[in-house]
């Protein structure tokens, strides 16, 4: 603990903070993430199912459905008709806990809720709170990711895995180079089992040897 020097130069420790000053600390560093996330969610889960599948939707629901045990639909939506197949994978579980459109939407949604967290991660790592709270903002009402996270498809989650392996390669910068490098790996990896292969993270993890916490 810092001593503090007294008018008569004898040492004297600080003052304890009060509690209401705790409260207000934690207030400022999680209510503005909190928000941002709960504006998020309002946006991705507000009516989920107010409009029917698309063309798209319907053969990726399919597929899950397909892999959930579902006999009936394996001639019309055969298992790698649309793969890579992790998203229908993960879709697949939530249908064997409720058939409906709704649960194979709320996979994807929360995909993109969680996207906007990571990226409030990333900012804030890399150029401090306030950064991450404005990247975070504006991921969370960009009404491209809102729609397209609304829906049924395989950008979201690519997104989300992308955006998880530059959060681990902005921390293998600065501690534990190692374990976020390979955290960064199994990011990127996964990337490509959401939706085909993108050139742009390989390019991403090449430069990689360049990142770095600006001065200031």
């Amino acid at each position: 603990m810092t001593l503090e020097l007294s008018a008569s130069g004898t040492a004297r420790k600080p003052a304890p903070r009060t509690a209401v000053a705790v409260a207000r600390s934690a207030a400022g560093r999680f209510l503005p993430p909190g928000a941002v996330l709960a504006l998020a969610a309002w946006l991705r889960f507000r009516q989920l199912t107010a409009v029917g599948f698309n063309s798209d939707e319907a053969v990726y629901t399919g597929s899950a459905q397909a892999l959930s045990g579902h006999t009936g639909l394996e001639s019309m939506f055969p298992v790698f008709r649309a793969h890579p197949i992790l998203v229908q994978l993960i879709i697949a579980q939530a249908l064997r806990i409720s058939d409906s459109d709704w649960s194979a939407r709320a996979v994807t949604a929360g995909f993109g809720v969680v996207t906007v967290g990571l990226t409030y991660l990333l900012g804030r790592r890399l150029y401090g709170r306030a950064t991450g709270c404005t990247a975070a903002g504006l991921l969370a009402v960009m009404p491209y990711h809102v729609v397209v996270s609304r829906e049924v498809l395989l950008d979201g989650p690519m997104t989300c895995f992308g955006v998880l392996c530059l959060y681990c390669l902005a921390r293998a910068t600065e501690d534990a180079p190692r374990r976020w490098a390979m955290a960064a790996g199994a990011a990127l990896g996964l990337s490509p089992c959401a939706r085909r292969p993108r050139r742009c993270g390989w390019a991403v993890c090449s430069s990689s040897g360049r990142w770095g916490r600006p001065d200031g």
